[in-house]
């Protein structure tokens, strides 16, 4: 964690390195260095964040300065903060990384007319059941996580319901749309009987007290697709409390396997982790159709593809996660600039 004084140098350096005046809400504003757009950049120093509004984030305060001084390691990064003259003093308290809100989850109501999936013999039954074959699932093994549907409930018909648990009991779930009209996801609002987000939570959550080594995916079907070591994020980005839950468990070495278009959010989870867990990010392969481009994610592959790509990845150093965002952010200015 950074100290007051780290911070007042990240401060000083962007200010006086590139130039940037204070703005508004704690944030310097400026031409970007990565893309050159004039008066596009932010950097918010307590918020540890570095921003363009044309060519996107760039992580955390030090994977900037890494990048745009072309230095390799994280000592490298401190030693350069700690040559700079002048220095300007940051009044704004540094943020507490790590710190969240402590509350109770409490069990959630599943929707009306919940059923387990291997329950009724109705034809939108055998259609959510054919849905779940498909993608490699046994029906029995699912039903015994909670998998099921809704009878005789408009707002879910056609949704299959996935719940997720923690500490025995269903504190969320997700409802992915198999057939009829409606959005692809429909997800519980917060209410007294819901207290929490999916922001709060992993889907097979209890895989962090009982392994030392996991995956990480977007999605709760490819969670299941990769085994009992794989949890859900629910989406591309990792909440703080999500990172945190990984940092506070005994898990030692992370894989992360988020959707191949996700490769900008897997850097900075590795970045927050690698300091603390071994951490690997596996890129999954794409296919161009018609020149489109389709993005296969680990259902799309099973999980025999998936762990053959896993065991060629190793465990990436902090420099080898700099190289690797470097890279990224090369091919994003290119096609920006294009």
């Amino acid at each position: 964690m950074l100290n007051k004084e780290s911070y007042s140098r990240f401060y000083t350096y962007f200010k006086q390195r590139h130039g940037l005046r204070e703005y508004r809400r704690g944030w310097l504003k400026g031409d970007c260095p990565y893309c050159g757009k004039e008066d596009k950049f932010g950097v918010n120093v307590s918020r540890d964040r570095v921003n363009c509004f044309v060519c996107g984030g760039h992580g955390s305060l030090m994977n900037s300065l890494l990048t745009l001084e072309n230095l390799d390691t994280y000592a490298d990064g401190m030693k350069y903060l700690g040559s700079l003259t002048s220095i300007e003093e940051f009044n704004t308290p540094a943020p507490q990384i790590g710190k969240q809100e402590v509350r109770e989850i409490v069990e959630t109501i599943l929707p009306k007319g919940y059923t387990l999936l291997n329950q009724g013999n109705s034809e939108a039954t055998k259609i959510f059941r054919r849905y779940v074959k498909k993608r490699g699932f046994d029906i029995d093994k699912v039903s015994s996580k909670g998998w099921g549907y809704t009878s005789g409930n408009e707002d879910y018909m056609g949704y299959l319901i996935i719940p997720y648990f923690k500490d025995n009991k269903i504190v969320y779930y997700n409802a992915r749309l198999v057939f009829g009209d409606g959005p692809r996801y429909r997800n519980p609002d917060m209410t007294e009987n819901n207290n929490v987000g999916k922001s709060m939570l992993y889907y097979n959550a209890d895989a962090l007290n009982l392994y030392d080594s996991i995956f990480i995916t977007e999605g709760a079907i490819n969670a299941e697709t990769m085994g009992d070591r794989a949890i859900s994020s629910g989406g591309k980005y990792l909440s703080h409390h999500q990172i945190n839950d990984i940092i506070k468990s005994d898990v030692e070495r992370v894989t992360l396997l988020l959707d191949p278009d996700a490769l900008k959010q897997s850097i900075e989870v590795a970045l927050r982790l690698v300091q603390i867990k071994s951490v690997r990010v596996v890129i999954l392969p794409h296919i161009i159709n018609k020149g489109e481009i389709k993005y296969l994610d680990c259902n799309d592959l099973g999980r025999e593809k998936v762990m053959d790509i896993v065991r060629e990845t190793p465990y990436m150093s902090y420099s080898d996660i700099i190289k690797l965002k470097n890279d990224y952010d090369k091919k994003q200015r290119q096609r920006i600039l294009s």
